[in-house]
């Protein structure tokens, strides 16, 4: 029998057809989980080598309860790389979060937390407004600080849950104090 060109593509084709397509899915397979299990463990162990990830970690070492943009304004760092660097640390569990009302705080893994009240430098400059001026009104606290007086109106509401601030109404009209 004569030997064509056509045998010669059967052939190559014979050797890759053999494998049966479950076994060609469960090499790839073994090799991705490989794969993988060589980058955690390469991650894991080099977690605080990346310049950017280390300096976050210290800030909240030494900051503990600090929020996001406060940690961002801080370091000076674009929000999507601090965003990128919060999620490892915290999927390494070298660091904790937890939602403090609009703010979501940042601890390293095993410090205590304290349980003080924080507060926003809009919160603070309302404050401040208040325990200056006893009895003063919305529309002049936001003339004060420089903020809308609906801006006013959501941070004294917060204030006064947290019994930091006092409201007496005057002709319907509220007035704040210093608790």
């Amino acid at each position: 029998v004569p030997y064509s060109d056509e045998d010669e593509v059967g052939a190559s084709a014979f050797s890759v057809s053999m494998w049966p397509i479950w076994a060609v899915v469960i090499v790839i397979l073994v090799l991705f989980i490989i794969g993988i299990i060589g980058y955690t463990r390469l991650k894991a162990k080099n977690l605080l080598e990346q310049e950017n990830r280390k300096k976050i970690y210290e800030y909240i070492m030494e900051n503990p309860g600090d929020h996001f943009r406060e940690v961002q304004r801080e370091l000076e760092l674009e929000v999507g790389v601090l965003s990128h660097h919060v999620n490892i640390l915290e999927k390494e569990q070298l660091i904790v979060s937890e939602q403090d009302g609009m703010y979501r705080r940042f601890y390293a893994a095993g410090v205590k937390r304290d349980d003080k009240v924080r507060l926003s430098r809009i919160q603070e400059n309302i404050l401040k407004s208040i325990q200056h001026t006893p009895g003063i009104t919305q529309t002049k606290i936001a003339k004060e600080v420089g903020v809308s007086r609906k801006v006013v109106y959501y941070h004294v509401k917060f204030l006064t849950g947290t019994g930091l601030v006092e409201e007496q109404k005057v002709k319907r009209k509220p007035h704040y104090y210093p608790a």
